[in-house]
């Protein structure tokens, strides 16, 4: 979606893009939808229900009008104990997207219920908890679902969206910002997945707080050489030293295995609202999941460097590193 955007952008706003970066974004979206549509059919194969009452968020572009801002303070909320019910938040995106039901009755797009609105505003809340609440309200602006939060929001506020995004991503960035080693200029494996969630969840809504070049170089040293993501490269150089990696592994096969576990020992209807939550092997030890959310933080990354290397109103610095990087 971030780089439908940019190209968007290039053709819509007031960004003077040059004729090859255009050209090479087209190319990049035709490959993007082109493996789109080759993985489609494996996904629905995985879980035919989920698939198809997730299919207009699978099966379109997901862009989104980017609005830069700087939250410039962050919100670190005590950790705590409460975890996001999966089945429960996907049943309040398929009401958004007229795919759910309420009883026996099919309910029209945009439903917004009492229960819905008030689990999805908990405050103070982290980890995927509140990444899923914030996905909550990306759904509602990209299902054009404005009016009906409007009629649930205390102030009944006009940009009640940004209210609810903004109040959101200042708790995001506060994890963000405990997450990151700056002494190691990285993040402990076991969170980067939900380090690549936050960022592109916040990021392409347009919090640039979240566009550090230290985020930006980390991220990229992430990547494989075949250009999946899975254990941090970064972990390469301790080969000698293996006991840390071996460690590491042990910690995440214990996790798979404990998602492999719930999804065997839970009735089907449940299994089928978590399946495409969780994480998978692919082939040279690539992870589904988080490849998918650093495609989507890397596309995320390129529009806002876009953004500020072509505004023909510039409004905030770049350093040629996080530039040069990306390239």
């Amino acid at each position: 979606g971030s780089i439908h955007g940019a190209l968007k952008d290039c053709y819509s706003r007031q960004l003077d893009c040059p004729k090859l970066l255009r050209e090479k974004l087209e190319k990049f979206i035709t490959t993007i939808d082109y493996v789109s549509k080759k993985a489609e059919p494996y996904i629905e194969a995985q879980d035919s229900g989920y698939f198809h009452r997730f299919h207009n968020v699978i099966g379109e572009e997901y862009s989104l009008d980017y609005r830069p801002e700087l939250l410039l303070t962050a919100h670190r909320v005590p950790p705590n104990i409460v975890e996001y019910d999966e089945n429960k938040g996907d049943h309040c995106l398929n009401l958004l997207s007229g795919t759910g039901s309420v009883g026996e009755r099919q309910v029209a797009k945009c439903t917004i219920t009492e229960e819905c609105w008030e689990y999805m505003t908990t405050p103070d809340l982290d980890d995927y908890f509140v990444t899923h609440q914030l996905l909550y309200f990306i759904f509602i602006d990209k299902n054009g679902c404005l009016e009906a939060a409007r009629e649930f929001d205390p102030d009944h506020d006009p940009d009640v969206l940004r209210k609810e995004e903004r109040k959101l991503c200042t708790n995001i960035l506060g994890e963000v910002r405990s997450e990151f080693n700056h002494e190691f200029n990285n993040v402990d494996m076991m969170q980067q997945d939900l380090f690549l969630e936050q960022t592109v969840l916040c990021g392409v809504l347009g919090f640039e707080d979240f566009f550090q070049d230290q985020y930006i170089e980390t991220v990229l040293s992430w990547q494989y050489p075949t250009g999946c993501f899975a254990m941090s490269p970064s972990l390469a150089p301790k080969a000698l030293d293996p006991e840390p990696v071996r460690t590491a592994v042990r910690k995440l096969m214990r996790s798979l295995r404990r998602e492999a576990q719930d999804i065997e020992n839970s009735p089907t209807v449940v299994g089928t609202a978590r399946k495409l939550m969780r994480e998978t092997f692919m082939e040279g030890q690539c992870l589904s999941h988080k490849t998918g959310l650093a495609c989507g933080t890397l596309g995320a990354y390129l529009r806002y460097l876009m953004d500020v290397l072509y505004s023909q109103t510039p409004h905030r610095p770049i350093t040629p590193h996080s530039l040069q990087k990306l390239e």
